[in-house]
């Protein structure tokens, strides 16, 4: 047997030639066996791919048995040592084709070894495979630091952004599913994320909803003279003492906004987003962010608020979501998905965008476009059935008895197909005419637009 004894990973790999060995070659250690048939010329390999066969670290007896050609039976034998790191960060990987040919880890971050930092062109490689998942195998040298990753296939990204753990508050085990950029603790909540490959937007509410109460809580032209607020929830009035700002820890201030004279508050996006941050990747518009509370308390803040003659407008993203909301996981899924229409896609390059190129390569190589960022991915608004989705979003919100919105971006709802028309494309307008009459279709409502590079053009009463 040749090869190394020591190992500095618990994937071993053990080697020999079997020159006058007649059929197979046995192999005997840590109470397994293992059947290798040599090559030709004689030589043989083995090497551990299954998660199982991981070792302990320690020494371990390996035999060695086979036939030789007069029909004898040789043994051989010969000690080996695995003295592999103390601790591993292991990242579970799922693809539902299964097929994991050229996906890699790239790695760099304070808590691994300098010897583990990859570069993009040569990643780490998968370690093991069990029950239809690989496994990389990610040694850690102070778990108090954190490391960053992306899983990736050549220039294939698995996520659009790179992913970041903190081993000493997540734990040693952390599971990734095909193009989802949620991190997973357990494997019963990966696996819900595995099955739902294709079919994520189940688990959002994309109901119709139907006009409800018109009626507003506010005076007649509330908002003609109002002085406006714009307040980042989670930066203003953390209620609970977890380090964020919310939406019970704004109700408690609406006094003192009162007291400064405040009739407007816009707030920030609040709804459920991907960043948590500023909020403009939306992952739920049906939903608060988890950090601000629930919907229970955005109810009481409207409350309150008009109570002492206050309108409560939201930040309202009609033009991208986040790359984790799950109508794009299920439109970049797969070219045949029922949901890819709802995101604009393209097989080559296109090459163009408002602000240099806004084409990004997805996992299977083709690309979507993302001006903005690479996880905010941007809506197919040509197609009519985003559009009243986004129109019944409306409706929710009013229903509950928001005063308004403030719609982001409006001036790139659209690109011209060959890229000459980026910003301020003349579709915007129309569809801003459908927002328009939505909202106006509740009484005392107000609406603004942000349209930097044209505010003029959507002044107007066909337009926002």
């Amino acid at each position: 047997m040749t090869g190394s004894t020591t190992f500095s990973s618990p994937f071993i790999g053990l080697s020999g030639s079997s020159n006058g060995i007649s059929g197979d070659v046995v192999l005997s250690f840590a109470q397994r066996e293992y059947t290798v048939t040599p090559s030709a010329s004689g030589a043989w390999s083995w090497q551990a791919g299954q998660c199982s066969q991981a070792l302990s670290n320690g020494t371990y007896s390996v035999s060695v048995q086979a036939v030789a050609s007069d029909g004898s039976s040789v043994t051989a034998s010969t000690n080996i040592t695995v003295a592999a790191s103390a601790e591993y960060m292991r990242i579970h990987y799922y693809r539902r084709d299964g097929n994991y040919q050229g996906w890699g880890v790239h790695l760099w971050g304070q808590a691994i070894p300098s010897s583990v930092v990859t570069s993009w062109a040569s990643p780490k490689a998968f370690d093991c495979s069990a029950d239809g998942w690989v496994e990389y195998w990610v040694p850690l040298s102070d778990v108090n630091q954190a490391f960053n990753f992306i899983v990736h296939q050549g220039d294939n990204k698995n996520t659009p952004d790179d992913l970041v753990l903190l081993p000493s508050t997540f734990g040693r085990d952390v599971f990734i599913v095909q193009s989802d950029p949620t991190l997973y603790g357990t494997l019963a909540e990966a696996l819900v994320a595995a099955e739902n490959v294709g079919n994520a937007s189940a688990s959002l509410d994309l109901t119709q909803v139907a006009v409800g109460d018109t009626q507003s809580a506010l005076p007649a032209g509330w908002a003609d003279s109002a002085a406006f607020i714009e307040i980042y929830v989670r930066g203003y009035q953390d209620s609970d003492g977890d380090g964020n700002g919310d939406l019970a820890g704004l109700t408690q201030r609406l006094p003192y906004l009162a007291d400064l004279g405040v009739k407007g508050i816009w707030l920030m996006p609040i709804t459920e987003s991907s960043d948590n941050d500023h909020g403009y990747a939306v992952s739920n518009y049906r939903d608060i962010e988890d950090d601000y509370g629930d919907l229970s308390d955005f109810q009481t803040l409207l409350h309150e608020a008009h109570q002492l003659g206050i309108g409560i407008i939201m930040d309202y993203v009609m033009n991208h979501s986040s790359s984790a909301n799950p109508l794009y996981l299920d439109a970049v899924s797969a070219s045949d998905n029922p949901k890819r229409d709802w995101y604009n896609f393209a097989s080559t390059d296109l090459g163009w965008g408002p602000w240099g190129n806004g084409w990004r390569a997805t996992a299977s190589g083709d690309y979507y476009y993302s001006p903005f960022s690479p996880t905010m991915p941007d809506f197919n608004l040509r197609n009519q059935a985003v559009v009243d989705f986004h129109l019944n979003n409306l409706r929710y919100w009013l229903n509950m008895g928001v005063d308004g919105f403030r719609f982001d971006a409006v001036g790139v709802l659209f690109e011209a197909a060959d890229g000459s028309v980026t910003i301020n494309h003349p579709d915007n307008h129309p569809l801003l005419a459908q927002v328009r009459a939505v909202v106006e279709g509740y009484d005392n409502r107000y609406m603004v637009c942000e349209a930097p590079d044209g505010p003029t053009l959507y002044a107007t009463d066909a337009s926002c």
